[in-house]
């Protein structure tokens, strides 16, 4: 067969090995023909054979952010729909720019926004319904905390929600109230914080918002995602909206979803109605549990100074049952445990689904993972349950203090494991969780993987580097991994022949670098997806 396309380069790196080597990729159609040495891919050349020479620059295969919420991503990057409260270092700070932002769209039904964090604020207040009622009274306002596992909200969105004193608790989630009994505005836990958050994001019309952000996408070498929860905007249509962009032509990235493991009927229904190698379902996922900094992720020991271990959204046995059913069904279950309780209860409910279904070819996977102990790593490596991790989680987690502070200084300094996790054996893929993360870019991915370090390159000795990845071990997380953790590795991750052609040229060998913060100053001259350019620089 005569290559449609050969891309030369010395430094290619197709996955299979962690060292690039010189040579080629030849693509015939939509797909890999050959990645070899230049003698080999060149035998394929026609006289119509387009030849492209990169010199030193990385040919690799295309990033793929394996856990990330694209419909909210798009929506929270639309200035006319959400206001940006990453940065903010007090309360006042985000309540004035959430004024602005009403002021400039009062015509707004809701008034959303995200990103506020009070680990960056400088006085670590509380914040309150209070500084927003006094210039929203009555336009409901709902800011999602930077990893949307707990709402700020004023007084006419607890109205909205029907939240009154009176309002039970809801399981694995918190409505904080004063000492009077009144809520105070702030909601704790995605049980609790949902109950705003999923009116506020009732969004229609996401079509230009996605493109958009498909645009960005393809100047960061983004050919893949895997989509958590594609329907947490509450918007039914949106599959529709992604189906439309697919017909379109537009669709430039692929999406693999994961819908709710409470929609297992649903998710075997989309299991066949999208079945393309651009919209596709990898199987469901679960919340199991919260976060440290709010002391809702699932412990196997107290929080630091408490009696509390935190708790599961989910009854054991429900959430149990459900990974039964859902392995019995054919569908891998990715599961979001923080907690190293949550991630044994989760390990627990694979065997038990095991036990009773036999071994199945699933690419079962566990989520975040940060604290998990090294029994139920070895656990993982022995049921061939993958991890997903979040370098980004890790620098950002760890700058702020609040793990020590949680959970004290021994457990914090075990978190984020990642070298311990690959080396017992476990398939790693590496993803941001954007939005929850504040950045998307795979090469800053790349650089908190390997370096440990926050983008500026502090600390200079990294957060606890013994757990860091090698450049090569990332750069093949973050393909061939998060292939493997969307069950997508037999089309995906790895320049071979008959694999989709997706793939990413880098304006430097990231290997032949005399510094590792060298890697974030790098960027994407080329991504190519099924064998057509994308975007070019």
């Amino acid at each position: 067969m005569v290559a449609d396309r050969i891309l030369l380069s010395e430094a290619v790196f197709t996955g299979n090995t962690l060292e690039p080597f010189a040579g080629g990729v030849a693509i015939a159609g939509n797909r890999v023909l050959a990645a070899g040495s230049k003698d080999e891919v060149m035998a394929l050349a026609g006289p119509d054979t387009l030849v492209e020479d990169y010199g030193a620059r990385l040919i690799a295969p295309g990033f793929n952010d394996s856990h990330l919420h694209f419909a909210s991503a798009a929506a929270l990057n639309d200035p006319d729909f959400c206001v940006n409260l990453m940065g903010c270092t007090s309360e006042r700070e985000c309540a004035e720019r959430v004024r602005a932002f009403c002021e400039a769209h009062p015509h707004n039904e809701w008034v959303y926004g995200v990103g506020w964090d009070t680990a960056m604020w400088e006085q670590h207040e509380t914040p309150s319904r209070e500084s927003l009622d006094c210039f929203a009274p009555e336009q409901p306002i709902c800011l999602s905390s930077f990893d949307h596992h707990a709402a700020w909200v004023n007084g006419a969105a607890l109205a909205k929600a029907g939240i009154t004193a009176e309002t039970p608790q809801p399981e694995g989630g918190e409505i904080v109230r004063d000492a009077s009994g009144r809520p105070t505005g702030l909601l704790l836990g995605q049980p609790a914080s949902t109950q705003v958050s999923d009116l506020a994001l009732l969004v229609k019309g996401l079509k230009g918002s996605i493109l958009r952000l498909l645009d960005v996408f393809r100047g960061l070498g983004i050919t893949a995602v895997g989509d958590m929860f594609p329907r947490d905007l509450s918007n039914d249509d949106i599959y529709d909206t992604y189906r439309q962009i697919e017909d379109e032509g537009d669709l430039s990235c692929r999406i693999t979803f994961f819908p709710s493991l409470l929609e297992i009927p649903e998710a075997l229904e989309m299991k066949t109605s999208f079945a393309s190698d651009r919209l596709r379902v990898g199987g469901v996922k679960q919340v199991l549990d919260g976060v440290v900094e709010a002391q809702t992720a699932f412990m196997l020991e107290p929080y630091e100074g408490t009696d509390h271990r935190g708790e599961t959204n989910l009854p054991p046995a429900q959430f149990k049952e459900l990974v039964r059913a859902a392995d019995a069904a054919g569908l891998a279950v990715r599961v979001h445990c923080i907690g190293d309780a949550a991630a044994r209860l989760a390990l627990d409910a694979h065997e038990e689904a095991q036990r009773a279904n036999g071994r199945k070819e699933l690419h079962h996977c566990l989520e975040h993972i940060e604290t998990i102990v090294d029994e139920d790593i070895e656990r993982m490596a022995a049921l061939g349950v993958g991890a997903s991790v979040q370098p980004l989680h890790a620098t950002f987690g760890s700058s702020t203090g609040f793990y020590d502070v949680c959970i004290g200084a021994d457990r914090a300094s075990r978190c984020w494991r990642f070298r311990t996790v690959r080396d017992a054996g476990v398939p790693l893929g590496l993803s941001t969780d954007f939005p929850a993360a504040p950045m998307v870019e795979p090469l800053q991915v790349l650089y908190a993987a390997v370096a440990r370090c926050m983008p500026d390159g502090e600390p200079a000795e990294g957060f606890h580097r013994e757990y860091a990845l090698a450049l090569g071990e990332a750069l093949q997380c973050m393909t061939q991994g998060s292939a493997w953790v969307e069950s997508f590795d037999h089309e995906l991750g790895t320049l071979e022949p008959g694999k989709l052609a997706d793939l990413v040229v880098i304006d430097r060998n990231l290997f032949a670098l005399d510094s590792l913060h060298d890697i974030v100053e790098a960027s994407v001259v080329l991504t190519v997806v099924g064998g057509e350019t994308v975007f070019e620089r």
